[in-house]
């Protein structure tokens, strides 16, 4: 079964982005932007708050950090 939706987008066109531990989805949760730049740095900043309060588990947990896919 195939689903037809039509309608209208209302507002622009936003990115989300999502960071993962090779290759599967790590951490549940969305960081949205109008730019590149804008969803990065939203993940820089919640990464740096997450290292800052897990403290050296954060090197075990991510030896080779993790990595951001930005989607349309």
């Amino acid at each position: 079964m195939i689903e037809s939706v039509r309608g209208t987008i209302v507002g622009g066109q936003y990115l989300v982005g999502k960071l993962y531990l090779n290759g599967k989805l790590s951490i549940d949760r969305s960081f949205i932007g109008d730019t590149d730049a804008e969803v990065k740095a939203a993940a820089e900043k919640y990464l740096s708050d997450l290292k800052s309060s897990i403290g050296p588990e954060y090197e075990r947990l991510y030896p080779n950090g993790l990595e951001l896919r930005i989607y349309v």
